[in-house]
């Protein structure tokens, strides 16, 4: 029964534990590996200007989805979190 006991205790502090983890923790997290030629095609082929902003891809033709567009690049080379990726 003990050993019982003990070893529910471990899973339940497992499990507690694993869920404090959110988008903010670095953990684990990693960015794939980039491809410029086609992360340029798939940004052009799904109009994402229509909602982002990126210097050189202005496409007047594309209905706007925002009054101001989310601007899309920056200075920072690391990103740690997933928050970070998303919600620069």
């Amino acid at each position: 029964m003990k050993i019982l006991i003990w070893f529910t205790s471990i899973i339940l502090l497992s499990v507690l534990a694993a869920c404090s983890y959110g988008t903010d923790f670095p953990e684990g997290f990693s960015l794939p590996e980039g491809d410029i030629a086609k992360g340029e095609q798939v940004f052009l082929q799904y109009k994402c200007q229509a909602c982002h902003a990126l210097k050189g891809y202005e496409d007047d033709s594309l209905i706007k989805e925002f009054d101001t567009p989310v601007p899309l690049g920056g200075t920072s080379s690391l990103v740690k979190t997933y928050a970070q990726c998303v919600s620069p």
